[in-house]
């Protein structure tokens, strides 16, 4: 029953990555010239929009769905192995990440709260928990160079969104975060897949030993 839940936790952390980036396209037309160049996706749940309670409505979903998917990366973990600070560590950060998408939903902007501020910031360290976490979970060189390539991508963001690189951002503001969102939501589909599969490998092992 246990490997169960897991199982179902995962899945909706495979659905994470799904949800964020399918909520604009079937937001989009209920914002006249809505640009994914121009415009951020928190935009689509603002009074400029024409009906935007269901887009909040999705994120406040988003948000659950990644809540939950939270506590199947940790029973994933500990059952794998994991070293427990790693484990904890890893739910964490998700749920950092889960409750910035709930709190988006729930307050949309203008509101100050929007996004959950320091509740959310475990979501910049997404990435670089998750390379930790997958590194040793697979020797495909698909997905190491897939997380090496997502930190490097991510790096490369900071000094942009941070401010530091000064540049006018205000015509791209939206192309910014779609590639910022890339690096900080694909980790969390990407590693609820790999331990899914690391799981039912684990599983196979386990029955074949006890035969």
């Amino acid at each position: 029953m246990k490997e169960k839940v897991t199982a179902a936790l995962l899945r909706m952390g495979i659905a994470v990555p799904i949800i964020y980036f399918g909520i604009p396209i079937v937001a989009v037309p209920y914002y006249p010239g809505y640009s994914f160049v121009k415009h951020t996706a928190s935009e689509l749940g603002s009074n400029r929009a024409v009906h935007p309670d269901p887009v909040n409505a999705a994120i406040i979903t988003l948000g659950i769905v990644t809540l939950l998917a939270a506590f199947g990366f940790l029973l994933a973990l500990y059952r794998l192995g994991t070293n427990p600070l790693l484990a904890w560590l890893t739910m964490i950060v998700v749920v950092s990440h889960g409750l910035g998408s709930l709190l988006s939903g729930i307050f949309p902007i203008p509101d100050p709260r929007h996004g959950g501020g320091a509740l959310s910031a475990g979501m910049f360290l997404v990435p670089i928990i998750f390379a930790f976490v997958l590194w040793k979970r697979s020797n495909t060189r698909l997905l190491k160079g897939y997380l090496i390539a997502n930190i490097i991508l991510f790096v490369a963001m900071v000094p942009i969104m941070s401010g530091i690189i000064e540049m006018d951002r205000s015509m791209i503001a939206g192309l910014l975060q779609r590639i910022l969102a890339f690096t900080a939501f694909t980790p969390i589909g990407v590693g609820a897949y790999v331990l899914m599969k690391c799981l039912k490998n684990f599983q196979k092992l386990n029955r074949v030993m006890s035969d």
